[in-house]
């Protein structure tokens, strides 16, 4: 019976990484203004589709996430960080609040009015700490967006 409960503990310890592992991203709005934030998962194998999300959102379906002005909200959980860093890519489009308030959904997508667009890798959030900075940060700078790292910074500047 003893050696049963032992093999019984260590199958558990043993599985706890694969199956209990937990974490989150925090998305950081550090800019002046509101922002809303549309999230989504891609698996690698249909990254070069991934805009497709616009097309497919209805916005009544969809869940938007608001972030005030100089301010922190968590966007993403997840129960398995080995999965999500081999194999996914998390794709996070920032609106402009008052866009999102003021033109339709159809206009947002046929026009492709985003301020941005990042597409995460799980490595990259590790990289990231799991936190998300708006405007990116140089930390960002090799990493996935639209429009690039240089033409958010130079608006930004402006």
């Amino acid at each position: 019976m003893r050696k049963i409960l032992i093999a019984i503990t260590l199958i558990l310890v043993g599985c706890h990484k694969d199956y209990f592992d937990y974490g989150s991203a925090v998305f950081s709005n550090e800019s002046n203004n509101e922002v809303v934030l549309l999230r989504n998962y891609i698996s690698y194998q249909y990254y070069p589709k991934y805009d497709t999300i616009l097309d497919n959102c209805v916005s009544e379906k969809c869940r938007f996430i608001k972030v005030a002005p100089n301010s922190k909200q968590t966007i993403l959980y997840w129960t398995n960080v080995d999965k999500l860093y081999k194999t996914d890519t998390i794709s996070v489009f920032v609106l402009d609040k008052i866009t999102f308030d003021t033109v339709s959904w159809k206009n947002i997508c046929n026009d492709y009015l985003i301020i941005c667009r990042y597409d995460l890798s799980g490595r990259n959030l590790e990289e990231l700490n799991s936190v998300i900075p708006y405007p990116p940060s140089p930390a960002m700078k090799d990493m996935k967006m639209f429009p690039s790292y240089e033409e958010i910074i130079n608006k930004e500047q402006k």
